[in-house]
């Protein structure tokens, strides 16, 4: 099979523990590029405006034909300038109803918007965390009424005792089953995006817009959100640090960790040998 587009997740996945992306895996992004023609697309839960360092490192900045599939799918934007090339967002009155769901419940509340990161009760280890990620966001109070004439992508609780985040579930599933669908993803968090919105609908939209067949893209992934690109990919790929259940449905579990430069060994087993 001849390949022509890598989806990574990149938390735990692409980028190491110090939330770097390692040396191998960017000369590999631009020996894939330029030898192979094989595009690399970020596919993060994160937005384009919170993935602001990825990209520079990639130098995706600096190029007009480089994409995201952001939000767990429910953004797909140009990596250099943001446009907007697809975007399925949660109706307001159920990012409404969810958050005042959480203001009862032991948990830290983010609202990404396209554009924007709005944070209710962070704590110091989920600050310093994301200050690690260069990720910016804006503190807001017992209200997201603000927020009614935006685009809202998703609404994240996180807790870092997952129990009590798959309690949260048990709990709300019959009344949002119709609403939002959730997901996990880097063991404390718990994400609500619209019930089309995942990161298999993201690539399948973005094979559309590149005019390429699914079967030709390879997913990299860790974690419970990666779980949908992870089926619907040509090649599906787990890091050797991903949860089990990932590690179960995948066709290759690589020897590397999200430390190690998974990429490289990708290219040597799947790209250069054939």
């Amino acid at each position: 099979m001849k390949y022509k587009l890598i989806a990574s997740d990149m938390d735990e996945t692409f980028l190491n523990d110090k939330s770097e992306i390692p040396k191998n895996n960017l000369e590999i992004v631009k020996l894939l590029d330029e030898d192979y023609g094989i595009k690399f697309v970020p596919a993060s839960g994160r937005g384009q405006n919170s993935l602001q360092n990825e990209i520079k490192w990639l130098g995706f900045d600096k190029l007009d034909d480089e994409y995201i599939i952001g939000l767990n799918g429910a953004a797909i934007t140009k990596a250099k300038d943001g446009e907007i090339l697809y975007f399925k967002g949660l109706d307001f009155i159920t990012a409404e109803e969810l958050f005042k769901y959480g203001l009862k419940k032991d948990v830290g509340i983010q609202v990404y918007t396209n554009d924007n990161l709005y944070v209710y009760n962070i704590n110091e280890d989920e600050a310093r965390l994301m200050k690690e990620k260069g990720i910016k966001w804006q503190s807001i109070q017992e209200s997201i009424d603000f927020l009614k004439n935006q685009n809202i992508a998703k609404v994240i609780f996180q807790n870092t005792n997952m129990d009590y985040l798959k309690e949260i579930v048990k709990d709300l599933e019959g009344k949002i089953r119709s609403k939002a669908g959730y997901t996990f993803s880097s063991n404390r968090y718990l994400e609500f995006n619209s019930p089309e919105v995942n990161k298999g609908e993201g690539i399948r939209n973005l094979c559309k817009i590149l005019g390429i067949n699914v079967e030709e893209v390879i997913a990299i992934g860790d974690n419970h959100n990666d779980l949908e690109m992870l089926k619907v990919a040509g090649l599906s790929v787990a890091v050797s640090n991903a949860i089990d259940e990932i590690k179960n449905v995948v066709d290759y579990v690589a020897d590397s960790s999200n430390n190690d430069g998974v990429l490289e060994e990708i290219y040597e087993k799947f790209i250069k040998a054939n």
